[in-house]
């Protein structure tokens, strides 16, 4: 198989060429343990290549499943990367609170109204922290949101509403 990388190689393992997940599946399908379910998970979240299994009785299914609005991507990017905005309503001030568990470098929060403007930034260099936005000096309006990678990847976004 084909997954020793090149130390110079900037790969991550959700950019298999297809050679490298033909080989991935063949060793989701020949192995058994921890190995195989690993090669599963990856094949289902990075290239939706999933394996369904019926279900064990008809009675007392507790099988848990992905929530169906989130593709893999977003279903990941919700477990790694958590920003919680509060309160929502804003009233004086909002606080932006952030666990980044898989942050390499760093990433910058934007708050824009709703014509595109950016209306105040922050720049997150910790992978846990929070930042208290003060909204006395902005009209009440509902803005958005946006944090993103150095290299421009969307990890969180939404709204917020400021009212005084």
């Amino acid at each position: 198989m084909s997954f020793a990388a090149d130390k110079n190689d900037d790969r991550t393992l959700m950019m298999l060429d297809s050679a490298e997940v033909v080989d991935l599946q063949a060793m989701a399908e020949n192995t058994v343990g921890p190995a195989s379910v690993m090669a599963w998970n990856l094949l289902c979240f990075g290239y939706d290549r999933c394996r369904d299994y019926p279900p064990a009785s008809e009675e007392g299914n507790n099988a848990r499943r992905a929530d169906p609005r989130l593709n893999a991507r977003d279903l990941i990017r919700s477990e790694y990367y958590k920003l919680k905005v509060y309160p929502n309503p804003a009233g004086l001030y909002a606080t932006f609170e952030w666990d980044l568990i898989h942050l390499e470098g760093e990433a910058g929060l934007r708050i824009l109204d709703t014509y595109g403007r950016e209306v105040a930034q922050y720049l997150i260099t910790t992978q846990k922290d929070q930042w208290l936005w003060d909204t006395r000096n902005v009209p009440d309006r509902i803005y958005l949101y946006e944090l993103r990678t150095e290299a421009q990847e969307v990890l969180a976004q939404g709204k917020i509403v400021v009212k005084k």
